[in-house]
């Protein structure tokens, strides 16, 4: 399955993305900074996340452009929004029909 996270590099979106990959699916990490690898602390996590890695890509871009959003979201199975937006957490999953 494919899976697209608005805000994955934060705390709360990488751990998601981690466990994604880590079961097999791809995912598509969509936010304005890089995730930080500090978020991994376990060593067995760090190891089995390196050798799914293929599966995960990570597109910069702004939340507040809805023109790249919806670009990036093509052909997501499933969206899951972790963005932050004015201190505000903002999560929704969203099926997306096919």
């Amino acid at each position: 399955m494919q899976y697209a996270i608005i805000g994955g590099s934060g705390y709360i979106g990488y751990h998601i993305a981690v466990e994604l990959v880590t079961n097999g699916h791809s995912v598509l990490i969509y936010d304005i900074s890089q995730p930080d690898a500090e978020w991994v602390q376990d060593a067995e996590e760090q190891e089995a996340f390196r050798k799914q890695r293929l599966n995960l890509r990570f597109l910069q871009g702004d939340i507040l452009s809805v023109k790249d959003l919806t670009q990036a979201m093509t052909g997501a199975d499933c969206v899951i929004h972790c963005g932050n937006l004015n201190y505000n957490l903002l999560i929704h999953v969203v099926w997306v029909e096919l």
